[in-house]
């Protein structure tokens, strides 16, 4: 009897140990089915997430913007602390402007891009900051959720690019070519300053836009040394500023502004010997009692102020200009001891003849003066 129990006992804790292994065998099989099912599902959003890069940097740089539905999407609790560079929002990803993409994940975009809805999550967002792609519902493994490719993130300063740089410069006119770059947020205003004041402003009312470039024609003034730079004020109200570039015209004129400038240059000093100005257009002074015109080359005011240059009128005319005083030259140039041709020199209602130059060692060629005053035939005087 001893030994019939002895033999029962045994098969009884024999049984147990045999179902307490089959359950531990099954257990395992079944974690390791559903690892490897949550592994596959992992590496599948790591491919989504891959491809939606790719595919946004290319779009990026073609377009400047990013391919989104441009509505923010806020359900990021467990997403906006993954990456320190990230600001604070966040866009789900226009799958279809991205072209010819098969995905796993991702599928509730379209009824998204129909009517906005923050509860949906089977979709990939990227924010607008660092470009870092998400998928909202995530993936677990290990007790661990994943919503994007992992990385160890360290604070960056997002670059920003402006360059303000000459495109062309053609007479007095210089063409200007402005650029700028924020990713951080966007643009909102690009101010173009002329020395210390704003020449020209760009404003922008599609703050999505990050990439922003504009051509604008400066006028020159004679040998007026121009200094341009470009404030780029960012969607948050910052600003940057671009560098400085100096351009200067020294041989167009075509403004009576650029006329009184050539008369300040020569009666500063400068001879100008060796340069050769053109007028480009007609010019009216615009003379007048309370704005008269002081020669160039004052040369009664300083000997040293003498026009030695060549200026060629190309035919174009001048007038408006008024002198109606008793002391000083009573002309155009004061002193010349350079060359002075093709000027058309319209003068009417005028106290005195005004004549091309009141001194001259150098040469005058084909140039007319239209003075009232002038009796000779036509009322012309050729030189």
């Amino acid at each position: 009897m001893i030994n019939l129990k002895q033999n029962k006992g045994i098969t009884l804790v024999t049984l147990m140990l045999a179902i307490i292994i089959m359950l531990i065998i099954s257990s395992v099989i079944l974690y390791n089915a559903n690892t490897a099912m949550n592994t596959r599902a992992l590496n599948d959003m790591y491919k989504d997430i891959t491809i939606i890069k790719d595919r946004v940097d290319i779009y990026y740089a073609q377009y400047g913007t990013l391919p989104i539905i441009k509505t923010l999407y806020t359900n990021v609790e467990n997403i906006k602390n993954i990456n320190i560079n990230d600001n604070e929002n966040y866009y789900v990803v226009d799958i279809e402007a991205l072209e010819n993409v098969t995905l796993t994940y991702g599928k509730d975009y379209k009824e998204y891009k129909q009517a906005p809805n923050n509860e949906k999550t089977d979709l990939y967002i990227i924010n607008e900051q660092s470009h870092t792609i998400y998928y909202v519902e995530g993936i677990t493994l290990d007790n661990i959720n994943y919503y994007t490719i992992p990385n160890e993130y360290t604070k960056v300063k997002i670059p920003e690019v402006n360059r303000l740089k000459l495109k062309e410069l053609n007479n007095n006119i210089a063409t200007l070519e402005i650029y700028a770059i924020n990713k951080n947020v966007g643009i909102q205003k690009i101010n173009l300053y002329k020395g210390s004041n704003i020449y020209k402003t760009y404003e922008y009312t599609d703050l999505a836009k990050e990439q922003k470039q504009e051509i604008i024609d400066v006028k020159l003034v004679f040998y007026e040394e121009s200094n341009f730079h470009m404030q780029i004020i960012d969607t948050n109200g910052n600003s940057t500023t671009s560098e400085t570039i100096t351009l200067k015209n020294e041989d167009i004129i075509s403004t009576k502004e650029d006329l009184y400038a050539l008369a300040e240059v020569v009666n500063s000093g400068n001879t100008l010997e060796g340069k050769e100005i053109k007028q480009i257009n007609d010019i009216d002074l615009e003379g007048s009692q309370d704005n008269q015109w002081t020669p160039i080359g004052n040369y009664e005011q300083n000997e040293n102020y003498y026009f030695a240059g060549t200026y060629d009128g190309k035919g174009h005319t001048i007038s408006g200009l008024y002198i109606n005083t008793n002391i000083g030259y009573k002309a155009l140039f004061g002193k010349n001891t350079g060359t002075i041709q093709n000027i058309v020199l319209n003068v009417e209602d005028e106290v005195s003849i005004i004549e091309i130059s009141s001194v001259n060692t150098g040469t005058i060629n084909n140039c007319i003066n239209n003075s009232n005053k002038v009796t000779q035939d036509n009322q012309e005087i050729q030189y």
